[in-house]
């Protein structure tokens, strides 16, 4: 339990800080055009940023968990094994699909690690700062 409650600490700390150096990246180019941002605006945009950038995230590995880019991931598979030219280790694309549905299952029963619903989280958490920060300008 203690593992999981630091990697989410660890995961809202980097989603806090990606919001900070959005900030500094909005305030510095718009002082060095002469024109200065409110602080509640800027703010509001660096917290935007982050949600938009963790809730995609957690929204890619959900597709990803339901094996939504597995196609992609076979067919770059393939190619560079015909580049490189080995022989690719699933025979086709229903027994590559089949091994990595496995694979899926056998990483859900250690449930280790962040899952999707926790980028999720953090996004929204990131959008409701963004919004309140919006309205205290």
């Amino acid at each position: 339990m203690k593992r999981s409650f630091r990697w989410k600490f660890l995961l809202l700390l980097s989603a806090f800080l990606v919001a900070l150096a959005a900030m500094r990246w909005e305030s510095s180019s718009h002082a060095a055009a002469g024109d200065p941002l409110p602080a509640g605006r800027v703010w509001s945009d660096g917290f935007f940023v982050s949600a938009a950038l963790f809730a995609s995230i957690g929204i890619m590995s959900l597709v990803s968990s339901w094996g939504g880019f597995d196609t992609m991931k076979y067919g770059a598979s393939f190619l560079a094994a015909r580049f490189t030219r080995r022989d690719s280790e699933y025979k086709s694309y229903f027994d590559y699909v089949r091994a990595k549905a496995q694979e899926r299952e056998e990483r859900k029963d250690r449930g280790s690690g962040l899952h999707a619903l926790d980028f999720m989280i953090a996004g929204m958490l990131m959008l409701a700062l963004s919004i309140i920060s919006m309205l205290a300008q």
